[in-house]
């Protein structure tokens, strides 16, 4: 990913949409921070994001959160959870603003990411202190969901 940036010449994405069939944890690790500011990702969420690095689950799981959390971004919305088309922001139980990024990821009981057992496909990140958190917040807020 830094070399698609810099060859780009692109320093500011206002929003990264990330899908890329398991190979999540591989390209967040790709992505040089210093030289590109992300305001928001989506990241599609599901069992099948370990495979590309053979990772167990709960490792894999435990890199990408940690990028995030380096990074400074925080969950705000989860996007298509299993069993729905869609899913409206006045939906509130879609709101995962307030929240850490580990518990964007639902551990099991165990504490292990267990992939094979998350409700969500995708979720929505914003990057702390930039210049999409106050209107998210307020977004969330205007929909009347309390967090």
């Amino acid at each position: 990913m830094s070399n698609v940036f810099l060859e780009s010449n692109i320093t500011r994405v206002d929003v990264m949409s990330l899908d890329v069939e398991s190979a999540e944890p591989l390209v967040l690790a790709g992505i040089d921070w210093s030289a590109v500011n992300i305001e928001m990702i989506i990241i599609e969420v599901n069992k099948h994001i370990t495979r590309k690095e053979g990772m167990p689950a709960s490792d894999s799981a435990k890199r990408i959160i940690g990028i995030l959390e380096a990074q400074n971004y925080m969950p705000v919305l989860e996007l298509f959870p299993y069993g729905k088309k869609t899913m409206p922001i006045e939906d509130c139980s879609s709101v995962l603003l307030g929240q850490t990024v580990q518990s964007a990821f639902q551990p099991n009981r165990k504490g292990e990411f267990n992939l094979g057992v998350w409700r969500r496909q995708d979720v929505l990140f914003v990057r702390q202190g930039g210049i999409y958190e106050q209107p998210i917040i307020d977004w969330v807020n205007a929909a009347g969901c309390k967090y």
